[in-house]
């Protein structure tokens, strides 16, 4: 008989946001295929920003069969705020693009 767990998407989605972080790699999103360097080429989620400038990223993540989704924002005093706009490639406001994932640091 199979033991099922029922855990929060959110939760889940902090813990590999706070392993991706902390390990400095990426997370594969949902739509990932089976290898590692597949994975490190999709997107992580979308980008959009809104008519202040706050940068809000849409973020998904999937490992095995657990499946997380989060909100990020970013309004211009944040102190990763140009950093997260760089690795957009910039955005106005009004504009959405697909965010890369981040590089190993």
């Amino acid at each position: 008989m199979k033991r099922a767990v029922v855990v929060s998407a959110a939760a889940v989605l902090l813990l590999m946001l706070a392993f991706a972080y902390f390990r400095g790699g990426n997370a594969p999103s949902p739509r990932a295929a089976d290898t590692a360097a597949d994975a490190d080429q999709l997107p992580i989620g979308a980008a959009r920003m809104l008519d202040d400038g706050t940068i809000v990223m849409d973020l998904y993540m999937r490992h095995g069969e657990a499946v997380g989704h989060g909100q990020a924002t970013y309004r211009k005093d944040h102190p990763e705020y140009a950093r997260v706009l760089k690795h957009l490639g910039g955005l106005r406001p009004g504009e959405e693009k697909l965010v890369p994932p981040f590089p190993d640091e």
